[in-house]
């Protein structure tokens, strides 16, 4: 599995290759991006903590029920979508890139823009 963390801009911070039982890093709370075998792309928050450098044989990721054109929640449930850890091939993360660090809610796995 390939694991590739990217700063607020966009830039590469971490890129590191794990086999299926290991997972040194903790993206809890992150945007991620995680495609699997099969090329389907699931984009959300990930919302799984890895215990021991170990991740679970599912992992959890969660999406706002959210309007993107208006930036405004629809409510405050989340949506999860739960991936079997075999089927995966690679997470991308995007470092500090949840609402609490003041960045605008989004579904989407996008890079704040320079000015």
């Amino acid at each position: 599995m390939e694991y590739i963390q990217y700063s607020l801009l966009g830039e590469v911070r971490d890129k590191q290759h794990y086999s299926i039982g290991q997972f040194l890093t903790n993206p809890v709370g992150e945007k991620v991006k995680v495609t699997l075998v099969n090329g389907t792309e699931c984009i959300g928050f990930w919302d799984t903590y890895v215990e021991n450098n170990k991740l679970p044989e599912k992992i959890k990721i969660s999406r706002y029920d959210l309007d993107e054109e208006k930036g405004k929640l629809r409510s405050s449930k989340s949506i999860e979508e739960r991936i079997l850890t075999k089927d995966i091939v690679k997470v991308e993360a995007i470092l500090y890139s949840n609402p609490r660090w003041e960045v605008p809610p989004t579904n989407k796995f996008k890079f704040i823009e320079k000015k």
